[in-house]
């Protein structure tokens, strides 16, 4: 195939995308997707938190924001799972715990498999009807476990708006893209497939599964097949605060949803298949950008000419969407970070082991 057909296949691809996100913004499907219930008080609830090599700042974060909760004590309880050796994490963790005026217990997991893992054993352990999981560093208001009860009478998966706020570039740019993965690429999910994509962090369950080892366990809750609900409450967590730490936290993403889209295709499931496919169009995008640039310099043909401009348009459109609410030096390199994710992608390929996130806090 020549280079000017790859380039308009490319650029066809990237446009068909960027044109049923611009429907998403326009008709606001974010409003159907994101939900708001009351608070309800009705089940037992098991809180896992899977830590490994946790800093002080981050689990302190977590702990005070569950010793907010306004749910009752008898009914909820607190399952640290720590692995065996991290005594760095366990002594911060028993130092903090009795801040929570709840139940709570240490569950020690073997050996350093993963996350996946961890929760495994955290669901072994627990005896709430709802299982809410939760991260070192996550931030959240004192009603969301409640809220969270309120949506599970509804949806036997729940999954809360997730938004990663930290310092720098990396950690603006990192806040830009959850801004825009809540607000636009989740509905377009949602109105496409019927199916919420859920974040690991916040997310509530009404039921103990066995998660198989994975990079992105909270995208194989999709593979379930139990209907997701999206509760419109802030998770706010930490962003990557270095280029090494940003990378290798969307590798392990990428990673891992390509490993859910290997398991979907396996079973025939082309709608999970297609929510899994992001990490394709990331790809197609750092096809399309570079290609479409320079085949006018290539072959200074007048059809060429429209290409870049269609390219530059379609790629600065998310930055026009957070101008005023996202600091401008990230708005100014999103563009380019969209070539960067394909490199990402493919550097994930290779990705077999589960990388520790270096934060900073917005």
């Amino acid at each position: 195939m020549e280079l000017g057909a790859i380039a308009v296949a490319a650029l066809t691809a990237s446009f068909i995308y960027s044109f049923l996100s611009s429907l998403s913004v326009t008709l606001k499907w974010k409003r159907k997707v994101w939900e708001d219930f009351p608070p309800s008080y009705s089940k037992r609830v098991s809180v896992i938190l899977p830590f490994y090599n946790e800093k002080f700042e981050d689990v302190e974060r977590t702990i005070d924001s569950l010793a907010r909760q306004d749910y009752p004590k008898e009914l909820l309880e607190v399952l640290v799972v720590l692995e065996e050796g991290d005594e760095g994490t366990e002594e911060i963790v028993k130092e903090l715990l009795p801040r929570i005026p709840f139940k709570k217990k240490i569950v020690k997991v073997h050996g350093r498999r993963g996350k996946w893992k961890a929760l495994n054993k955290g669901f072994s352990e627990a005896n709430g009807e709802l299982v809410v999981v939760y991260d070192a560093g996550d931030v959240f208001g004192s009603e969301h476990i409640s809220k969270l009860v309120g949506a599970s009478s509804k949806y036997p998966i729940v999954t809360s708006r997730v938004l990663r706020k930290g310092k720098g570039l990396w950690g603006n740019l990192s806040f830009a893209e959850t801004i825009l993965w809540t607000e636009v690429a989740i509905p377009l999910i949602k109105k496409l497939t019927g199916v919420v994509p859920p974040s690991g962090e916040g997310v509530a369950l009404t039921f103990k599964p066995t998660l198989p080892p994975c990079l992105a366990e909270d995208a194989f809750l999709v593979l379930l097949g139990k209907e997701i609900g999206a509760l419109d409450y802030e998770v706010i967590e930490g962003a990557p605060s270095t280029f090494r730490s940003y990378a290798l936290q969307r590798a392990r993403w990428y990673k891992g949803y390509l490993q859910c889209m290997a398991r979907a295709l396996k079973e025939k499931r082309v709608k999970e298949a297609l929510i899994f496919s992001i990490p394709l169009v990331m790809v197609m995008y750092s096809i399309a950008v570079p290609l479409t640039l320079l085949l006018p310099l290539i072959d200074p043909s007048p059809k060429y000419f429209i290409f870049p401009i269609s390219i530059v348009a379609m790629i600065s459109l998310p930055s026009l969407y957070l101008r005023g609410r996202v600091d401008r030096k990230a708005l100014l390199f999103l563009p380019l970070s969209v070539v960067l994710q394909g490199f990402i992608v493919l550097y994930s390929i290779g990705v077999r082991e589960w990388f520790k996130t270096e934060r900073s806090y917005g």
